[in-house]
């Protein structure tokens, strides 16, 4: 498990992704606990968020990246045409 610190008296973080490939076993990482003074940060895909409730979740930042397909472009494109 990768732990990370930042400068001065910030908190310790622990990065954890979630993405639907990721193994089960390293899922389950994201509902264990974090360590004392440590704050988790999952970075997860809008699937895996969407279909699942962590505990102790304070704040969700969504970046907004989403999947398009050339198809789904070529269709805006006729209809803006």
């Amino acid at each position: 498990m990768l732990t990370c610190s930042l400068p001065g008296a910030a908190p310790k973080i622990l990065p954890l992704p979630l993405y639907a490939s990721l193994p089960p076993e390293e899922q389950a990482l994201i509902f264990d606990p974090a360590p004392r003074d440590t704050r988790k940060i999952i970075f997860a895909t809008n699937i895996a968020e969407a279909s699942v409730t962590i505990d102790g979740i304070k704040y969700v930042v969504d970046c907004g990246f989403v999947k398009v397909s050339y198809a789904s472009l070529a269709v805006i494109e006729l209809m803006i045409d």
